[in-house]
């Protein structure tokens, strides 16, 4: 179990972004955790249809409370043994091959791999069907990346990620990798099902997130406040700025598009690249 991989997300009323998320992942991950907050939509129905053995619980609390949620979570991890990761919904892990290869690698006993995100934006609509158009569109010329999540995400074997709130940072030693990346699809593809995502998030957050906190000056999760102005404006900024994904990443650029030429390929015998997808 030492080297078991467990993904952990978190979800509420996500039916517009599962299916993709659910089938780029579902092969990664030994088992999948879902912690449901109480959505009203076909999240629950999606997830048990895509992944069958996937565990899902539902959240004890309907609120999402940062700094509780967080508490939450990493109790949660604490009971899942070998190599653990919390991910939203949003972001997209991005391996250049197994989890367990490049985990094996490092020598420590108990360690935790930073992995950066890159956020792509971009003017034009839209609007893919699945997996192989949402990564191909990527690589387009109008799609402009930037690297401004604040800290990472932490692929590790600890007990738990000893967090900061958010879960951007963590206290434990930690080395960088260039193996690993997130692509955050905060802002693509941003369309109509995407904004409405954005926008229903606030319903859940209680308004004491909101007060100025010593740190957070803004309060916690102050982004998921944003009207839809507020959103089109920053995607608007972004997208007339940042660089094209080769650009920032290469290996990131080069890892989707191994991944779109598998996808492409009817054959299973034309597949060369899709084992970086699988455990």
């Amino acid at each position: 179990m030492d080297n078991y991989v467990t993904c952990i997300t978190n979800i509420y009323n996500e039916e517009y972004l599962l299916p993709f998320w659910l089938n780029h992942h579902k092969n990664i991950f030994d088992k999948i955790i879902i912690v449901d907050h109480h959505s009203t939509d076909n999240s629950v129905k999606i997830c048990k249809e895509i992944i069958p053995g996937c565990t899902i619980i539902p959240h004890p609390s309907k609120e999402f409370a940062s700094k509780e949620h967080d508490i939450y979570l990493m109790k949660l991890e604490e009971k899942i043994k070998g190599i653990k990761i919390i991910l939203n919904t949003t972001e997209f892990l991005f391996c250049s091959r197994s989890i367990k290869e490049i985990f094996s690698l490092k020598k420590k006993r108990n360690k935790a791999l930073c992995i950066i995100a890159y956020s792509p934006y971009s003017l034009k609509e839209y609007n893919p069907k699945n997996n192989y158009e949402l990564y191909y569109n990527l690589m387009n010329k109008d799609i402009k990346f930037h690297k401004d999540r604040e800290g990472g995400r932490y692929l590790h074997n600890y007990p738990n990620g000893n967090y900061e709130i958010g879960r951007h940072i963590t206290y434990h030693n930690f080395e960088n990798t260039n193996e690993l990346f997130i692509v955050w699809f905060g802002y693509y593809p941003l369309n109509d099902n995407l904004i409405q995502r954005k926008l229903q998030i606030k319903d859940n957050i209680p308004i004491t997130d909101r007060n100025p906190r010593p740190g957070f000056p803004m309060g916690f999760a102050w982004q998921h406040f944003f009207s839809k102005n507020k959103l089109l404006e920053i995607n608007n900024s972004k997208s007339k700025s940042g660089l094209l994904l080769k650009n920032i990443n290469m290996p990131l650029f080069d890892i989707i598009h191994r991944y779109t030429i598998d996808l492409s390929c009817k054959s299973p015998y034309q597949k060369t690249y899709l084992s970086n997808f699988y455990k």
